[in-house]
């Protein structure tokens, strides 16, 4: 699943959905928003991996609910974002989970630029050389619609945490390895195995 035909990450992408894999293992290439996958019926896959993902998207719980939906009951996710301490993004406050939330209420969608002041100020362009010059990384942050090269938000464990529950997904383990926060989600089985949401 990629955002756009060509990304920052990949070549172009030609047809939209093409089949990949051997004979046996087959799959669809889609170009659609992590927030909208409507090409996706619900309860889909058993297992979504979404590794440095969410930090580029601006509603990021919308994100996670639209990805519980096309899990299948039962289905795991394993979800991975940047550790800030070891990233560009150390000089920057955590996002809150609340902030995070009223994204969700407010409707916020990929061409906000609530957080663009603080990361032209704070981003630290020494430990993102694939980021340019200064000159470039504004530009591309600027027109961040386009390129989603920004980091919207902050992830903590405890905030990521808190959004996977918000979601109603239930958290199996959680750990900082290296430089990336790994959650792994499961989406319930029934509504009393579900985690009540919280804030």
């Amino acid at each position: 699943m990629d955002f756009s035909k060509s990304t920052l990450w990949s070549r172009p992408v030609f047809p939209l959905s093409r089949k990949f894999g051997s004979p046996i293992r087959q799959g669809d290439h889609y170009v659609e928003e992590a927030t909208d996958l409507h090409s996706l019926a619900n309860e889909t896959y058993d297992c979504l991996l979404a590794s440095h993902v969410l930090e580029h998207v601006a509603n990021p719980v919308r994100a996670l609910l639209e990805w519980k939906r096309i899990t299948r009951s039962g289905g795991v996710a394993l979800v991975i974002v940047p550790e800030k301490s070891r990233s560009f993004d150390h000089r920057r406050p955590s996002t809150s989970a609340a902030h995070m939330i009223s994204d969700l209420t407010n409707q916020v969608t990929e061409d906000d630029t609530t957080h663009l002041p603080e990361i032209l100020a704070l981003h630290d362009l020494r430990l993102d050389p694939a980021a340019g010059s200064r000159e470039d990384f504004v530009r591309r942050s600027t027109e961040n619609r386009i390129h989603r090269g920004m980091h919207h938000h902050v992830f903590d464990v405890t905030s990521l945490e808190s959004l996977a529950r918000f979601a109603g997904l239930n958290v199996l383990e959680k750990e900082t390895r290296d430089s990336h926060i790994v959650i792994l989600l499961r989406k319930p089985t029934s509504d009393s195995e579900q985690v009540p949401p919280r804030a």
